[in-house]
């Protein structure tokens, strides 16, 4: 199944083989390139609008990541036929209120057929036709409303740097707050100054609250309740019953915690975009006859690019020339830098650490590895999780409940309980400064965006808030094992030699035979024989080489007095090299003693590969090779367990007896362990598992042969995934490096903003309920009720930050030692 990296899907805004194949048998001249003959198991700013609907299920709309599809057909099943995107900073973003206005201001405009609200990153993504005035007339429309916005240029750089603290919010604040101390010094300290008094309160209200009124005017035109009405209102209020300095009070508590809480949220997004800021702006690029700094943008595939020690990488590409080393932590995740050899990949954003180097570029900036991963990050920040669908349901339905409330308590209060009708009209003010639930709304996408803030630090890649807080509720895994358990090559394990025979001739004959294969069995069998002798004593040592399909591959050695010459053959005589099947050598006469085939036997039980070697008639014995456990496998499924995954299953499309060898090397329950899978058993073992852990189930695989199970778990995972375009296309959560105790790792992270999002709502729900009863009771102000609402949106701010918190390379539990085959000597 395929998937875009920005898979989401739109919401509501209302709320094979050919005939002339050869056959076992025939011969095919190796010297020619032909495959290899070996008969075993498998191992098994502006840009394109690339959106789609996620295989998964759809998203619904929420508060602080609202998505609306402004097409003719509202929430239908239909893709996306956007063919362009653009992406905005909009000023002053920060509140549910903001999210509406815009929502309306844009609606039904021209060739826009979807919105993307973000509050946490303050972004706006419009889908559209393509056309260059799209961009100018979304900035027109979102000016009407009293919004400021600017057009990205290039993905993931802010069109525009944060501006002051001391904006015009900060100055018309604290003119009110000199005005409302002159009225409280003409009050106490003047007599007979009633007058003005009244006046210098009068023109604090008005300066105070300017921003507040013209929010609150534009929501009106737009036909909207938000905070701005109800403070409007409970200012006007409290005036006309005559308390001028609870009025005051209100409007300069409230324009106090909206700056506030601005300048926190603009924390928050230089926090949460630090991953965009990796690449650098230029490189050196060569012109003729040295390097010049160009713009990244300009920086072509096929470009000679120079990169100086310590300059970060500014694009894809392969190492030219020189050996260096490259910290990339960046993509990966990992502390430890890597060795780079020519011909080796390169990632943008990643450093160089060593010398000066030179590469060729591969990609354009806007297709790197890094760019791609900018631009889901974008993405995946915009979509909407279960918890934000369903507190944005909720607050549509909050709000007018407790303005009804409001003004219930205003007309029956007097007549039920008594007391004047200025008293209960003072309560029903308190009640609708208690009605904005600002804080509820923007308490789970804080924490999401963070949260997949934080993992993207970390090398992991996940596609949304849906799947991060998926990834906390796991209890059962289904693993590939060949290049997720496995380092996914063949190494040379281990040698059987026959009675009389040395391991170096058996090793020696075999390399010889195989030096120019490009076959898997063949290229590990050379990489062992490199370590034991010179390259001048295998490569080229052999004439007339020919596989035959299906059983093995054969050829003689030179007769040139060299050294491949066999000093036990007759003078003048050619060995002829067999490479293959032990059965294929028994049926040519090559004489196989029973001891010799229950050694055999008992390597291939324990899930080696064999290849048998022989020297005309006589065996030299056989080479057991096998997929090597990965070093960091049998921690990182300790890890896994103590994240609290229950069942750990795993999937292979080799044999039993090589899984069952594998998973015993780990730790792995024999019930789980699930051998011969096609791509669709493997979909069945997920469902399975689905059952069994109530839905909650992820496969982790290597994005490609493995992409129809991913589709099926709970959440897919793909291992590996930098520079590689379909594992980051195909997962909902792509580990960037090949290490997989980042999954534990995410798993964590998961926990921890789902635990974080529990909080928050508790915290605005908590002080939203004590303020009702206390409202009711008559024990609450209005500046009181200004403070609980603003410090609730505050504190869930600061708690989903520590998300963000640099913390220590979690330490990995103790895991049981992995006992590796050793060659033999």
């Amino acid at each position: 199944m395929d998937r875009d990296p920005l898979q989401s899907s739109t919401c509501c805004s209302s709320a094979g083989c050919t005939s002339d194949a050869p056959r076992a048998g025939d011969t095919v001249d190796l010297q020619r390139g032909e495959e290899h003959p070996h008969d075993h198991h498998d191992h098994a700013g502006h840009d394109h609008a690339h959106h789609a609907h996620h295989a998964h299920g759809d998203h619904g709309c929420a508060a602080g990541h609202a998505s609306s599809d402004l097409g003719d057909e509202v929430g239908g099943p239909e893709v996306n036929s956007a063919s362009a995107r653009t992406v905005f900073d909009v000023e002053g973003l920060c509140c549910q209120s903001e999210v509406r206005l815009i929502e309306d201001a844009l609606r039904g405009a021209p060739g826009v057929s979807e919105l993307r609200i973000s509050v946490p990153s303050g972004t706006l993504t419009v889908y559209h036709d393509g056309q260059s005035s799209r961009d100018e007339a979304t900035v027109a429309a979102l000016w009407r409303v009293g919004l400021k916005a600017h057009a990205r240029r290039e993905a993931g750089r802010r069109a525009a740097p944060s501006g002051s603290a001391f904006d015009g919010r900060f100055f018309t604040m604290v003119a009110g707050a000199l005005l409302t101390a002159l009225g409280a010094f003409l009050r106490f300290g003047v007599e007979g100054a009633a007058v003005a008094e009244k006046l210098a309160l009068s023109a604090a209200i008005i300066i105070g609250g300017v921003y507040v009124y013209r929010q609150a005017f534009h929501a009106l035109r737009q036909r909207r309740i938000d905070i701005n009405i109800l403070v409007t209102i409970a200012v006007i209020g409290a005036a006309a019953v005559g308390e001028w300095f609870e009025a005051t009070a209100v409007i300069l508590l409230f324009g106090f915690a909206e700056w506030l809480e601005a300048r926190s949220m603009v924390r928050a997004r230089e926090a949460i975009g630090a991953l965009v800021s990796l690449a650098p702006p230029v490189a050196r690029v060569r012109r003729g006859q040295g390097f010049e700094e160009v713009a990244v943008a300009e920086v072509r595939p096929g470009d000679e690019v120079e990169l100086r020690p310590g300059a970060r990488v500014p694009v894809d590409g392969v190492l030219l020339s020189g050996v260096t080393e490259i910290d990339e932590s960046t993509i990966t995740g990992e502390s430890r830098h890597v060795r780079k050899v020519e011909g080796d990949a390169l990632y943008a954003g990643t450093v160089n650490q060593a010398g000066r180097v030179s590469m060729r570029c591969t990609e354009p900036a806007s297709r790197s590895t890094l760019a791609r991963i900018i631009d889901a990050v974008e993405e995946a920040r915009a979509q909407a999780s279960p918890a934000e669908q369903f507190i944005d349901r909720f607050a549509r339905y909050y709000t007018p409940a407790v303005v009804a409330l409001a003004v219930a308590v205003a007309l029956i209060g007097p007549l039920v309980a008594g007391g004047g009708g200025e008293l209960w009209f003072y309560r029903a003010l308190v009640f609708l400064v208690i009605a904005c639930p600002c804080a509820l709304v923007i308490s789970t996408p804080i924490a999401n965006v963070a949260g997949l803030a934080r993992a993207a630090r970390r090398g992991i890649l996940v596609k949304g808030g849906k799947w991060l807080e998926r990834l906390g509720g796991l209890r059962a895994l289904a693993l590939d094992k060949t290049g997720t358990l496995t380092e996914g090559k063949l190494v040379v394990e281990a040698m059987e030699v026959a009675p009389g025979v040395e391991a170096d001739d058996l090793l020696l004959a075999a390399a010889r035979v195989e030096a120019a294969s490009e076959h898997p069995i063949g290229r590990a069998i050379v990489a062992a024989a490199m370590g034991r002798f010179e390259p001048g004593r295998f490569v080229d040592q052999v004439v007339d080489a020919r596989a035959v399909v299906g059983a093995g591959i054969e050829a003689r050695l030179r007769d040139d007095g060299g050294s491949a010459r066999d000093e036990n053959a007759t003078p003048g005589a050619m060995p002829t090299l067999r490479v293959g099947q032990l059965a294929w050598l028994s049926e040519l006469g090559v004489a196989l003693e029973e001891d010799f085939l229950a050694k055999a036997q008992a390597l291939e039980e324990r899930g080696h590969t064999l290849v048998a070697v022989a020297r005309d008639a006589q065996l030299l014995g056989v080479i057991a090779l096998g997929d090597r456990v990965r070093a960091e496998a049998p921690a990182a499924l300790a890890a896994l367990r103590q994240a609290g995954i229950e069942h750990i299953a795993m999937l292979t499309g080799d044999g039993r007896p090589a899984a069952l060898a594998v998973a015993e090397r780990l730790g792995l329950s024999p019930d789980l362990v699930f051998a011969r899978q096609s791509p669709h058993d493997k979909i069945a073992q997920v469902e399975a598992l689905k059952t069994l852990s109530g839905d909650r189930v992820a496969m982790v695989g290597d994005g490609v042969n493995d992409a129809p199970a991913l589709a099926a778990a709970s959440v897919g995972v793909a291992m590996g995934a930098a520079g590689t375009d379909v594992a980051l296309e195909s997962a909902d959560v792509a580990l960037m490096g090949d290490d997989l105790s980042r999954l534990a790792e995410a798993i964590a992270i998961g926990k921890k903003t789902r635990a974080i999002i529990l909080q928050n709502i508790s915290v605005a729900l908590g002080l939203k309920a004590i303020f009702l009863v206390l409202a009711m009771g008559g024990w609450a102000t209005l500046w009181m009720a200004i403070v609980a609402d603003m410090g609730a949106s505050m504190i869930v701010i600061f708690n989903a930050m520590r998300l963000l918190r640099r913390q220590r390379e979690p330490a990995a539990p103790p895991a049981p030692q992995v006992d590796e085959p050793a060659l033999a000597a």
